[in-house]
């Protein structure tokens, strides 16, 4: 009897060994198969960001790209719509049309560099005592935000090469922003200059003084010339 007894007992240890190996064998493939799915995750990631880094944006992409905002600027606005789909969309369009292989992601991350450099210049042009910088894309950018209280919360003015720009630049593309230098009335340290509203641009004050001078210089003449021609009359 006692040997049959432990003859059982070893059985019974035998199935155990043997259903503890198979649960360790499937625990290891899982885990196996979890680093694998992980790896290739991690893999796909880097291909990604390399891409990313990669892709260098030129003047025309970046305009057309600026010109495709602008045409779906009411469907980012609507709240229904899904900027994702709107992205996609431009990106679509930007390969179709020259053929420049971009992602929605890139796009998006690009526009969104574009409008911070916009803003930047906006901010920067408010303050006094700074030289100007031009942007190519400023024109193209005002034409969207200017009247967007978000981006631009003060009106401004101008010019035709576009006004003064702060330290933001867009650096992952040619967009250039060139500096000129421009003569700045010193002002005394932690004294801020105010424009009241309603004031006229000091080159406009300056413009108006000189037609007045102008004007008087011709008056002058002419009574001059009115004055002879009396004498020559009485003579």
């Amino acid at each position: 009897m006692e040997s049959h007894q432990m003859l059982d007992e070893m059985h019974d240890y035998e199935d155990q060994i043997e259903d503890f190996s198979q649960n360790d064998e499937f625990d290891y493939n899982t885990e196996s198969q979890n680093d694998e799915n992980q790896l290739e995750i991690e893999e796909e990631n880097m291909e990604m960001v390399q891409v990313q880094e990669k892709i260098q944006w030129k003047t025309p992409e970046v305009q057309l790209l600026i010109q495709l905002y602008e045409k779906n600027k009411l469907k980012f606005e609507d709240k229904k719509t899904k900027n994702k789909k709107i992205w996609q969309s431009i990106a679509g369009e930007i390969r179709s049309i020259s053929n420049f292989e971009v992602t929605p992601e890139q796009c998006e991350n690009k526009f969104k560099n574009l409008k911070k450099t916009y803003k930047s210049i906006i901010d920067n042009n408010n303050k006094s005592g700074r030289g100007v910088k031009n942007w190519p894309f400023f024109k193209d950018m005002d034409q969207i935000f200017a009247k967007d209280p978000d981006v631009n919360p003060i009106s401004t003015c101008s010019n035709l090469e576009g006004p003064s720009t702060s330290d933001h630049v867009d650096k992952d593309t040619h967009e250039n922003i060139s500096t000129s230098n421009q003569n700045v009335q010193n002002v005394p340290h932690g004294v801020k200059r105010k424009k009241r509203s309603g004031e006229e641009p000091e080159w406009f004050k300056k413009f108006r003084e000189d037609c007045q001078k102008r004007h008087e210089e011709k008056m002058k003449r002419q009574d001059s010339l009115l004055q002879i021609l009396e004498k020559l009359a009485e003579k």
